[in-house]
């Protein structure tokens, strides 16, 4: 009977030490953690999606090693949000969440865990051992934290350290642990999710958006990298992964549509057998599915929604406005993106050691754009165009008076007063080259962006091609741009109360860096961070070219994490490989930017600039950045994200 009692005691310690819970056992509940993981299954049946949809197709199980223990406490998902509540809850020590931060992410006397994620990436069959941008534990603890990890994984398995955060990039060749870089990840993955939802349509393959008239907004399109212009549609594929604020990912947020990036062949195949078929398509985090459409249940979903009429503000006064007279309640005279220059100006100037803006900017007002199309007639075209209820059923109608208001608009000669006016602001200036940038009231407001829908011209001081006239008349016939018009149908605009006013400032001939950043975490919602995509030189950071990657990285508050230690995170998502695949700026230049953003983020914030109802965290700016020769941080633009 002893021994019966005996080994009846040492099943159930055995039990609870690979199957624990810190509740009575219910049979009919999956368990609070496992000591070990004996096969995929068992990482199954604890995992949960990752906290930040940084990668697709990637599952998480969180771990917990108690220092100087052996063996690693796997966390059920479905019970445990964050490292801190399993280990109050398992171990009974009811810490803060501030206390407990401030003790475990580095090594310290007072540190009890070393805390981590364990994903699973299904594209590529491997498992990483994942640790956070503020974590800063020394390499001997890595090591044994790793290492404990693959000790208490029994099955074959492929395990790795991932090295995603600037700290372990400085440790990399001292870790003697199997591991994969940033750019080793993020090149073998094979599906990105932009933005999940399910949808009906005609799904439409396109080589080339030149022509595109066969393109509905009832369609679904499978379309070939990155393109700057994308016809309205129900859903977005493209067969080339996106930057945070590539022009589908920026659509697909202000137009509310799916989209996803798939570069795995089979799964393009898939997709293209259903070419020119009636498809449902659903788009998640874990992948897509598809489904073809009888004819009879098409016909419930193919009704196209027509936009509710907009009438936009705006009021006219002749006086150019210098850079420094500029400010968010200029908006109505000058559009958007000059009023929300201004404001950042005077923030730039207040701080300027954290950043600065273009020099001896200014804006040119509504009204010329407005005296231009009365002038000469040309609104009685817009008018004409702005009565078309369906442009697609009227598209040969549509397309020749958008080229006949481009024509007109360029043919005329702009007012010899605005001309002058306009020269003699930059003969005072020392500079030689400017860019003419659009300032509407049609773009740069929450709910549409307008990115990449209209023009900028560069003029230099004695060029006989890039003129003042010909940089003016470019920015204002872009208003009739195929695509911009377009995309304001979509949202009910009245075409007759668009405006069009011009933002003039330096312009860059070259930059060391240039990047955009979101002002929130876009991969994990309400958490701290904000998401940064960078590049070397002036490439396109939104566009690559020749097959280019970009540096996208997280950069979040570390001090937190590390005693109040003062600390950026950087938490890369992919590297550039124009870079060597090395990160483009320093220590110092990452936490500049990042306090310049905070500073610029808490301005607009409290000002009630774009949409604030989701909280500061989420609060989401899109802002353009440089970083010159000399490192000097050039804040060019900001909008609602």
């Amino acid at each position: 009977m002893q021994k019966l009692f005996s080994g009846l005691a040492l099943f159930l310690i055995v039990l609870a030490w690979s199957c624990g819970s810190n509740k009575p056992m219910d049979a009919t509940k999956t368990p609070n953690y496992f000591r070990l993981l004996t096969s995929g299954s068992d990482f199954d049946s604890l995992s949960g999606e990752p906290l930040s949809a940084k990668h697709s197709r990637v599952s998480t199980v969180k771990v917990v090693w108690k220092v100087n223990e052996k063996g690693i406490y796997f966390i059920q998902s479905k019970y445990y949000n964050y490292h801190s509540d399993f280990c109050n809850a398992q171990f009974n020590s009811w810490e803060t969440l501030e206390t407990f931060n401030a003790a475990n992410y580095h090594t310290n006397i007072l540190q009890k865990y070393c805390l981590g994620n364990l994903n699973f990436y299904s594209d590529l069959n491997v498992y990483t051992l994942e640790l956070t941008a503020s974590t800063e534990y020394d390499t001997d603890q890595i090591e044994e934290f790793f290492n404990q990890v693959k000790s208490s994984m029994t099955f074959p398995s492929d395990l790795r350290l991932s090295i995603s955060t600037d700290y372990l990039i400085e440790k990399e060749s001292e870790l003697e642990v199997p591991k994969i870089s940033t750019s080793e990840l993020y090149g073998q993955l094979k599906f990105q999710s932009i933005r999940s939802g399910k949808v009906y349509g005609r799904l439409v393959v396109l080589d080339s958006l030149t022509k595109n008239s066969d393109v509905t907004p009832t369609d679904i399109i499978l379309i070939h990298g990155s393109p700057l212009e994308i016809p309205l549609c129900r859903a977005i594929v493209s067969d080339a992964f996106q930057t945070p604020l590539s022009h589908i990912q920026i659509l697909s947020r202000s137009r509310g549509i799916p989209s996803c990036a798939i570069l795995n062949k089979s799964e393009l195949d898939e997709l293209m057998a259903l070419k020119d078929q009636y498809i449902e398509l659903n788009i998640s985090n874990d992948g897509f599915s598809l489904r073809k459409l009888e004819e009879a249940e098409w016909i419930k979903y193919a009704a196209m929604e027509k936009p509710a009429p907009r009438l936009l503000t705006y009021s006219l006064d002749k006086e150019l406005l210098s850079g420094k007279d500029l400010d968010l309640k200029s908006k109505k005279f000058v559009g958007n993106k000059a009023a929300a220059f201004g404001e950042l100006a005077q923030l730039g100037r207040k701080n300027k050691s954290s950043f600065t803006t273009p020099e001896d900017a200014f804006a040119i007002p509504f009204y010329y754009f407005n005296d231009h199309l009365k002038r000469y007639g040309i609104i009685n075209d817009v008018i004409k165009l702005n009565k078309i209820q369906d442009p697609y059923s009227e598209r040969e109608k549509v397309d020749s008076l958008l080229k006949s208001i481009r024509k007109s608009i360029k043919q005329y000669e702009v007012r010899v007063e605005l001309h002058r006016n306009v020269e003699e602001r930059l003969n005072k200036s020392t500079f030689s080259s400017f860019r003419f940038r659009s300032s509407s009231n049609a773009e740069d407001i929450d709910g549409f962006s307008g990115a990449g829908l209209y023009t900028s011209k560069t003029y230099v001081k004695g060029d006989s091609v890039k003129t003042i006239d010909r940089a003016i008349k470019a920015v204002w016939a872009s208003v009739f741009n195929d695509q911009a018009y377009y995309e304001r149908w979509s949202k009910g605009f009245d075409l007759t109360t668009v405006q069009m006013g011009i933002l003039v400032h330096r312009s860059f001939p070259d930059e060391e860096v240039n990047g955009v950043v979101i002002s929130s975490n876009i991969y994990r919602p309400s958490f701290i961070g904000i998401t940064v995509n960078l590049q070397k030189g002036d490439e396109d950071v939104v566009s690559p070219t020749n097959g280019n990657t970009t540096e996208q990285v997280i950069l979040m508050d570390g001090g937190q994490f590390l005693n109040g230690k003062e600390k950026v995170g950087c938490d890369y998502i992919s590297m550039s490989n124009l870079n060597n695949y090395q990160p483009l700026l320093s220590k110092e230049q990452y936490m500049n930017l990042y306090y310049a953003i905070t500073k610029i983020k808490e301005r607009f914030y409290f000002s009630n600039f774009g949409d604030d109802n989701k909280g500061y965290n989420n609060y989401s700016l899109d802002i353009e950045f440089k970083f010159d020769k000399n490192g000097k941080l050039y804040i060019k633009q900001i909008r609602p994200a």
